[in-house]
């Protein structure tokens, strides 16, 4: 049976409904904006100690474009990039470098990658399509934790690329060139932010490049560029300058993200990438087999759909039972989807139908890899593969709609309107109640530990740290401190204005910019050591304050600078 054609929406019907998209990326975006204005406007103090601590400070290193690698990770390596931090840090100066402002940027970048979900399935003819792309975006934000959307965190920022990233690749499947350019930076995104993406988009890539390749054979075998080779034009509704730009300005970005991890490995004798392949060259494989990764992706996949948390740690087990029937269902809806895009023509649809298959299959090959415990944080990313699958079906939803003729009748025009602004106006009531939702409890990660620290210090520090004009104090830690200590970095450099350099053996948490590779005489610099109670003390040194933190009591312990 042939697949349905649709014909042409006419142009009242076309115009009238273009506002409609519009807003609809407005409104997928409003639940992250409110809880990032909320932020902003009530003032909330938020501190910030451990991973979130070190991200504000790598944060602020890209704000002096000093940045070159990504988040560290708890195996003694970095993550490949800093194109996150990079993103972050125009909002967290703009809104006064502080932990609410750096929490406010975060859930703006939240806001962008879901109004990108609804944007990556828009079209010339996107009546329909975007505004219930929107009202699926929203319906998640909802479905999902909280924390998993609002957490200062780099595993909690994944899902919405991932989404983006399929449906981007679905585009670029039935051929746009700015959705193959942006598609690539959603791809940098993920792989820079972190690494155990790198099987889902390697295993979405490889899919798009045979499809790529196919269509490049047949046109070649076909000897024309007729149908579908220009679809930049026909598809996007834009001009042919507009859609090359737009593909240029994404492979631009792309390029640019690499750049600083390129310089690191160059500078560096090893350099990052040389102790990604030393580590996973010397470690033997994972814990679990791909039954039980399968296994474990899918309860992740399933909380979005039956809306309840996952425990903190998932535990190996083969797939079978409610696992192996869920499994096989998500799987035909996938292949439901790609059959259904056939059938109506809507070729985005098939794609992301295929592709999340894809990515489902990929996610399990990830899990293999995981060196000790799979905690819940390393796979919130699998939550995107339900929502790109049911924004995949707006799109066939949207054909079906958009191809009743409208025009000829005055009446059904408006009962179209009148349905597509219903529409739209349940999105902005979801979007508003999503919104307050997130304001509850927009950084479960504050830490009232680091206030009372760095209240105990302030006043030693303006007694007996004088700023110098360059590297101020060094900052040691001894034991499993390092929480407190880089809470306390953060403090010194943002609140104080004093400089921090650590040690060589810190150099890998706090990153290059705080080595002492930057410090003439770092041997003259006074010391600030961070321990736990009852631990060896440095020489000369005195207590300068003690306080109870989220993972115990510390002291910290100040040493002059020796001549």
């Amino acid at each position: 049976m042939n697949p349905v054609t649709t014909g042409t929406a006419p142009p009242v019907a076309r115009s009238r409904l273009l506002p409609a998209g519009t807003l609809a990326v407005l409104l997928a975006a409003l639940p992250f904006t409110l809880a990032a204005g909320a932020l902003v406007v009530v003032g909330r103090t938020i501190n910030l100690a451990g991973d979130q601590a070190l991200i504000a400070l790598d944060t602020g290193d890209a704000a002096g474009l000093t940045q070159l690698l990504g988040p560290y990770s708890r195996y003694g390596w970095t993550h490949p990039g800093p194109v996150w931090f990079y993103l972050l840090a125009g909002p967290y100066i703009l809104l006064g470098r502080s932990g609410a402002a750096l929490c406010a940027a975060v859930l703006l970048g939240q806001a962008l990658a879901a109004a990108a979900v609804v944007v990556a399935v828009a079209g010339r003819r996107s009546g329909w399509r975007m505004p219930l792309a929107a009202l699926v975006v929203v319906v998640y934000l909802l479905r999902v934790p909280p924390e998993s959307l609002t957490t200062l965190w780099n595993p909690a920022v994944l899902a919405l690329p991932l989404a983006v990233l399929i449906l981007l690749a679905a585009r670029a499947a039935t051929g746009s060139l700015p959705a193959l350019a942006w598609a690539a930076f959603a791809g940098t995104f993920l792989v820079q932010t972190h690494l155990g993406t790198v099987p889902v988009v390697a295993g979405v890539a490889a899919a798009l490049a045979v499809v790529l390749t196919a269509r490049i054979l047949r046109r070649v075998r076909a000897g024309s560029r007729a149908d579908d080779a220009a679809p930049d034009r026909t598809r996007s509704g834009r001009s042919g300058i507009t859609a090359a730009t737009v593909t240029v300005v994404g492979l631009l970005a792309t390029v640019l993200a690499w750049v600083p991890p390129a310089l690191q490995q160059l500078r560096g004798s090893v350099g990052n990438i040389g102790l990604l392949i030393e580590f996973f060259t010397a470690s033997s494989g994972g814990g679990f087999t791909l039954s039980q990764g399968m296994g474990a992706v899918i309860r992740m996949v399933a909380v979005p759909i039956v809306g309840v948390s996952p425990p903190a740690e998932l535990v190996a087990q083969p797939l079978a039972g409610r696992a192996l029937i869920a499994t096989v269902a998500f799987l035909g809806c996938a292949l439901a989807l790609a059959l259904a895009g056939w059938r109506t023509g809507a070729p985005q649809g098939v794609w992301t139908g295929v592709l999340t298959a894809v990515a489902l299959l990929a996610a399990a090959q990830a899990v293999t890899g995981v060196r000790g415990p799979v905690f819940t944080y390393l796979l919130e990313w699998a939550f995107a593969l339900p929502l790109a699958l049911a924004v995949g079906w707006c799109d066939v939803i949207a054909r079906l709609l958009d191809a009743r003729p409208v025009a000829s009748r005055p009446d059904r025009q408006r009962t179209v309107r009148r349905a597509l602004w219903a529409l739209v106006a349940v999105t902005a009531v979801l979007a508003v109640v999503a919104g307050m939702r997130a304001a509850r409890n927009p950084a479960p990660t504050d830490s009232p530990g680091a206030e009372r620290l760095t209240a105990a210090l302030a006043p030693v520090i303006a007694a007996d740290l004088p700023r110098r004009g360059g590297p101020d104090v060094v900052l040691d830690i001894s034991g499993e401190n390092w929480p407190a200590a880089a809470g306390l970095a953060l403090w010194l450099r943002e609140d104080t204005g004093r400089e921090v350099v650590v040690p060589e053996r810190w150099v890998a948490l706090f990153g290059a910019d705080h080595g002492p590779s930057i410090a003439a005489g770092i041997e003259g610099l006074p010391v600030l050591t961070v321990v736990s109670p009852g631990s060896p003390t440095p020489e000369g040194a005195r207590q300068v304050a003690a306080s109870e933190t989220e993972r115990g009591p510390v002291q910290v312990w100040l040493a002059p600078a020796r001549p």
